[in-house]
């Protein structure tokens, strides 16, 4: 029989043999003999050179080779529609360009086979064996390729949409580029998978496998993927709008950036998840477990997180205006506070039906006090205090503040007195005899703190808090006079309850034996022992010395307003009663400067203000601001400042004006001041001739000023800073530890160079470093910073 065959057959699809093709249909006729025999055809040698005579015709259309041995075939461009090649085996066999449209291909043995860019539209490859086949821009829509071996097999720019897919081994395959609209995958195994940039919309992969797979802007959109397990799966910039991830399980798989707008992840796992970036808007989430996700930037608006759990997730900076927490297990913390507090502005309400938990730092430093509990500072993102304190259940604000008390109970809490006081200083906390005790020492340290200065502006929680500490501790109000007058001063005008407490307490004091002397005074008060609240003219405040058996002035209300914060146009310094004794000093027994130095020192540096206002336009002046020169002088008025300049524009009209005070470094990407700028700016302080260590003082204290310029509360804000006056500021510091190192402690130059420039990871907050570099010149040449730093910023 082999003998009789002949090396070329064309056997047309369908027809009957022709006499010219007729030694076709005879070995067809042959091979059929042989498969009638129950021969096994795989281990046919006769059958094996029968079918390799035959697969050498062009057309090979509906042709029956199943069962039969074609390894290493050549079929490279061969019409195959139709035919059947189940359980055939087609190892390493070279199908390229092939057109297996229709083709029976079940359980056939298709491993290393070369099938890149054929036709297996429609065919029928059901439990057929494709592990390191090469698929790629080979066309399988609608085939059949359910229960198949697909393991690493190359599917890149393959076509498979409305292919069946379903419980496949795809792991480890190359799908990328590959079009599965429509295909059902569900149960498939695709762990490992390379999919990125496949288009699988409306794709069904339920219950499928895609642990690790690599799905990276993967199209997803409308797809099922319920009960999947995606575990570790990366699906950045993944498109999974309207998707169905029920109980999908996503734990620990990158989804940055991914878009999943109105998708269902009902019930879904998250733990450990990257959803940095990703937008959620009005999602289903109910039911999600979204532990210790990272949800940096995540937008979560109108999303569903009710019985959600987001014990854990890092929400920095999140979105979640019009999210749905009933009932969800929502954990405050260092991470969460600012979303929670931004979206509670929308709807304050949101957080009412959640199950809150509070979670804080085992270890606080100065940059976390001021970060998370300074919103005086912090004006646009708030602190974690106000996020306590804007929960509707008054019971859980009390359990939280009494959580954070103990959190802070061994922390120097003295630079975050004030956010602490504003907040805790009210009912319902300060009825909590745990927290009005731990309050005390607050309040002390803040008395400490302001004792001989003009006191901040203050808001009532504050103002009440201090007025407790004080009604406890009466021998107070003359210990620390001055603060105690400024804060009765603060209170009386108001026209609610805090003016009667104020009222109540300062009666408190006026009947004192030291105090009611001077009652008894003709200009006192009403002219008979008593204050009178009616006018602001009437002098019913009695301020004693700082130093014992010290000169006392009595004074207005107007007066002492005009002396803590002078008006050039309408000075009052003269209208004050000075008493040595109960006698009556007149102007010529004393002089304001020696008076306010020795024993009213809260009243020295408003007095000096006048000459270091003048002084520091000087210093402006050495800086040809031009248009910015208001600008840079009104902002030292005010404790903050609403203008920013941290726009392109305003950037750009910073660097103008700095560039000609300035040399860039060729080395690095620094500054430093120009010699005739440097010789300007001493002019203007008139230190031209003082030594070098007095003129570096100087210029570290202009520094420090430059870096408050630049932080939030001037002309930053809580996220960007205007560069060039960090530059200028570091200019500046590097200056003065030139001409004296001495003036830094050992590092420290270093340390604050690395924070103002944002080197080596260290902090770069301008508020603190602000903060660090006045403490310390405070504690070093207080004079030089009193004569430069604005009374507003102190």
């Amino acid at each position: 029989m082999i003998k009789n065959i002949v090396n070329i057959f064309y056997w047309p699809w369908k027809e009957t043999p022709t006499p010219e093709s007729g030694v076709c249909a005879r070995l067809v006729a042959q091979l059929e003999e042989i498969r009638q025999s129950d021969a096994d055809l795989k281990n046919s040698s006769e059958a094996t050179l029968i079918a390799q005579e035959i697969v050498k015709a062009p057309d090979l259309r509906g042709i029956d080779l199943s069962g039969l041995n074609l390894s290493n075939v050549d079929l490279h461009g061969k019409t195959l529609a139709w035919a059947n090649l189940s359980e055939a085996d087609l190892r390493k066999a070279n199908l390229r360009d092939a057109n297996l449209g229709g083709a029976k291909l079940g359980k056939t043995d298709l491993r290393k086979a070369d099938l890149s860019y054929a036709n297996l539209g429609g065919a029928n490859l059901g439990g057929a064996k494709l592990g390191k086949a090469d698929l790629s821009g080979a066309n399988l829509g609608k085939a059949d390729l359910s229960g198949t071996g697909l393991r690493k097999a190359d599917l890149c720019y393959a076509n498979l949409g409305g292919a069946n897919l379903g419980k496949a081994d795809l792991s480890g395959a190359d799908l990328r580029m590959a079009g599965l609209c429509y295909a059902n995958l569900g149960g498939a195994n695709l762990g490992g998978a390379k999919l990125g940039d496949a288009n699988l919309g409306k794709a069904d992969l339920s219950g499928a496998d895609l642990r690790k797979a690599d799905l990276c802007y993967a199209n997803l959109g409308g797809a099922n993927l319920g009960k999947a397990d995606l575990s570790g799966a990366d699906l950045r910039q993944a498109k999974l709008r309207g998707a169905d991830l029920r109980g999908a399980d996503l734990r620990k798989a990158n989804l940055r950036d991914a878009n999943l707008g109105g998708a269902k992840l009902g019930g879904a796992k998250l733990g450990k998840a990257d959803l940095s970036g990703a937008d959620l808007r009005k999602a289903d989430l109910c039911g999600a477990g979204l532990r210790e996700a990272t949800m940096h930037m995540v937008n979560l608006t109108g999303a569903d997180l009710r019985k959600a759990d987001l014990c854990g997730a890092d929400l920095h900076r999140a979105n979640l205006t019009w999210v749905n927490l009933t009932n969800a297990r929502v954990m405050i913390d260092i991470n969460t506070w600012m979303p929670l507090l931004s979206a509670l502005g929308v709807f304050p309400r949101q957080l009412d039906g959640a199950r809150l938990q509070l979670t804080l730092p085992d270890r606080w430093d100065e940059t976390m006090l001021d970060r998370h509990l300074n919103h005086l500072n912090n004006t646009e993102s708030g602190s974690l205090l106000k996020l306590i304190d804007s929960l509707g259940n008054n019971e859980l604000k009390v359990q939280f503040a009494l959580k954070l008390m103990k959190s802070l109970q061994h922390v120097d809490v003295s630079t975050v007195a004030l956010p602490l006081l504003s907040i805790l200083g009210k009912s319902p906390y300060s009825d909590e005899k745990h927290l009005s005790a731990w309050l005390d020492p607050i309040c002390a340290d803040f008395m400490q703190r302001y004792a001989g200065t003009v006191m901040p502006p203050l808001d009532e929680p504050v103002i009440t808090a201090l007025l407790y500490y004080f009604q406890r501790t009466p021998p107070l109000m003359l210990q620390h006079n001055h603060l105690f007058i400024q804060l009765i001063s603060r209170g009386i005008p108001r026209e609610d309850t805090l003016r009667e407490k104020n009222i109540e307490l300062y009666n408190r004091y006026l009947s004192d034996e030291q105090v009611i002397p001077y009652t008894r005074l003709n200009i006192f008060g009403n002219f008979k022992g008593r204050p009178d609240w009616s006018t602001p003219f009437a002098d019913n405040y009695v301020l004693f010395s700082s130093r014992e058996n010290g000169p006392v002035i009595m004074l207005s209300q107007h007066t002492l307003n005009g002396m803590l914060k002078p008006d050039p146009a309408r000075p009052v310094w003269n209208h004050i009663f000075v008493y040595r004794g109960l006698e009556n000093q007149s102007a010529g027994q004393y002089q304001l400067s020696e008076l306010f130095e020795h024993d009213f020192h809260l009243f020295l540096g408003p007095y000096k203000e006048k000459e270091r206002a003048a002084g520091f336009r000087k210093l402006l002046n050495a800086m040809q601001l031009g248009a910015m020169r208001p600008l840079f002088e009104s902002a030292t008025r005010e404790k903050s400042c609403s203008e920013k300049l941290v726009s392109p524009e305003k950037r750009e009209e910073l660097k103008n004006i700095f560039d000609t005070l300035l040399d860039p470094s060729p080395e690095n990407d620094r500054y430093f001041l120009k010699e005739a700028h440097y010789q300007a700016v001493m002019a203007a302080s008139g230190l031209s001739a003082a030594d070098l260590s007095q003129q570096a003082r100087t210029l570290l204290c202009l520094a420090a000023v430059f870096i408050r310029y630049s932080s939030s509360a001037v002309f930053g804000t809580e996220y960007d800073s205007p560069i060039m006056l960090r530059y200028y500021a570091w200019a500046l510091m590097a200056k003065a530890n030139q001409l004296d190192s001495a003036v830094f402690d050992s590092g420290q130059f270093t340390n604050w160079t690395d924070s103002l420039l944002g080197l080596k990871g260290k902090f770069t907050c301008a508020a603190m470093l602000f903060h660090m570099m006045t403490e310390y010149s405070r504690k070093r040449f207080p004079e030089v910073l009193a004569g430069i730093m604005p009374p507003a910023w102190n």
